[in-house]
């Protein structure tokens, strides 16, 4: 109905951009659990709609109380926008902080958790990662990458049994990804496992060459998306 009135027009504008450029985004199936940054082009037209609406209602009153509510509307903005920075910049400050708040509000989250545990095992937690891997892995099966970094984990406290297993499942479930192959040669070489880590370094060298060399070298593990 915006659109049927001149002056309403921007509204309408705004919606369609909202509605339009948000819908090839909304359709298409995610792994992650939030995109935040594909809602900031839709959020153009919204705020176009929401702006000029606002201000087609102050425009009704008196210029006495368009200034006041203007005023307070920008107050109660402002430190709305105050009051969320801050607790965003909480739970943002490291990678730890970010994923442990992920973990409490979508404790399903197979990534997530993994996510978690490997801020856990870069501060040498292994204990805590493994808990987490475990527990990401009932939500997560078939996620390669999260059995690397489960044998990685179990290959820092020596759990060599479990941490081969971990390693193996990973190259079951993504037998082409470079990095399967990369960190199990690295285990493998760490356990003594000489000719066995040439070959799995062949392979992810075969795969991705220009980064086949941190199979080697190093200690980093990774954070899936």
């Amino acid at each position: 109905m915006a659109g049927r009135t001149p002056a309403a027009r921007p509204i309408s504008f705004g919606l369609w951009w909202f509605v339009l450029s948000l819908a090839p985004t909304a359709v298409t199936p995610l792994a992650e659990i939030a995109n935040d940054h594909r809602m900031f082009f839709p959020f153009v037209g919204l705020s176009l709609a929401v702006t000029w609406g606002s201000w087609l209602l102050i425009r009704r009153l008196n210029p006495t109380a368009a200034r006041r509510v203007t005023v307070a509307v920008l107050i109660v903005v402002l430190a709305a926008e105050i009051v969320g920075v801050r607790a965003r910049n909480e739970v943002w400050r490291t990678d730890e902080s970010l994923w442990l708040d992920v973990t409490r509000k979508s404790p399903t989250n197979g990534r997530r958790l993994m996510n978690y545990g490997v801020a856990r095992m870069e501060k040498a937690d292994f204990t805590t990662a493994i808990d987490h891997f475990k527990r990401a892995v009932k939500f997560a099966p078939n996620y390669s990458l999260l059995y690397v970094n489960l044998g990685v984990a179990y290959g820092a406290v020596e759990r060599h049994t479990e941490a081969e297993a971990a390693f193996r499942k990973a190259l079951t479930i993504a037998p082409g990804d470079w990095r399967s192959h990369s960190y199990f040669a690295r285990w493998l070489d760490k356990v003594g496992r000489q000719d066995e880590a040439f070959a799995e370094a062949a392979i992810a060298a075969s795969q991705n060459p220009p980064r086949s060399g941190r199979a080697r070298h190093g200690s980093a593990v990774f954070v899936g998306s």
